[in-house]
């Protein structure tokens, strides 16, 4: 179970990370088994380009669509006409399962998982690297680093989310002018493998 302890740390540490390089966060819960989601105006809503879905699954989801064994989560690839994408997933079980190797905490690990997945959206082109936050699959070493602060987006990387944030907050000034600001809301929804985000 997903406690909202668990997920105000782990959006505290993710909201660290992007705040590391220029961008600040505002997570909104979306969940669908929290009555005070349904009276959020904006949840779901239709998302601005500052705006993104995260989705955590916790019942075997990604076994189920066949996903690697060491995917934490996924993160939605642009459309084909070059439209940019909103929407990444983290799997909680499996979350969890990488918690107990003792080497990072919960939190500390969905939280990094979160990071990752949006660090995607904000980086269609860049995909999975060598090493640190972006890195495909992550040793023992990555989560030890994670555990310790120290798991982070390297300075191009950070060039590029900046960028990107910049031109998804000028999209979203010239749809409605005045929300020219580089903050990403994140709504997080979560509870099942098929609710609406």
């Amino acid at each position: 179970e997903l406690l909202p302890k668990t997920l105000q740390r782990a959006e505290a540490v993710a909201a660290h990370i992007f705040r590391e390089v220029g961008i600040e966060t505002a997570w909104l819960d979306c969940s669908p088994f929290l009555p005070q989601a349904q009276n959020l105006p904006s949840c779901p809503g239709t998302r601005r380009p500052t705006e993104f879905a995260l989705r955590i699954h916790f019942r075997n989801r990604a076994a189920q669509a066949g996903f690697p064994e060491s995917w934490l989560g996924y993160a939605m690839p642009p459309a084909e006409d070059g439209g940019r994408s909103s929407q990444a997933s983290v799997f909680f079980d499996r979350v969890l399962d990488q918690a107990k190797s003792g080497n990072a905490s919960v939190p500390v690990t969905l939280g990094h998982a979160m990071a990752h997945e949006l660090g995607h959206l904000l980086m269609p082109s860049v995909g999975h690297t060598a090493s640190g936050l972006m890195r495909g699959k992550w040793s023992p070493s990555e989560f030890l680093l994670a555990a310790q602060g120290k798991l982070h987006f390297t300075s191009q990387q950070a060039e590029i989310i900046r960028a990107e944030a910049a031109a998804r907050a000028q999209l979203a000034a010239e749809r409605q002018p005045g929300s020219d600001n580089l903050t990403a809301s994140v709504k997080l929804c979560h509870g099942n493998n098929y609710g609406i985000c």
